[in-house]
């Protein structure tokens, strides 16, 4: 599961989800794996520019606009 979240929130809901409380509404014995992004992980693929700062929601959508561009139309 990739969590994008605020980041004051991104440390709490991540904690939450891996609570065992929560485990237990899991479909599948083996925890789901929880990945807190941040504007970080994309910094490398998606720049943000001028005195913007790095957005993980609108770097996600970037990245997958640049995909479907990359994929031939039918």
């Amino acid at each position: 599961v990739f969590l994008l979240a605020d980041e004051g929130t991104r440390d709490f809901l991540k904690r939450l989800l891996d609570s065992s409380t929560l485990r237990t509404l899991w479909l599948s014995e083996e925890p789901l794996s929880v990945i807190p992004l941040a504007p970080e992980h994309t910094a490398s693929v998606v720049r943000a520019r001028g005195l913007a700062e790095g957005d993980i929601f609108l770097s996600m959508l970037a990245l997958y606009y640049k995909e479907r561009l990359a994929q031939p139309q039918k």
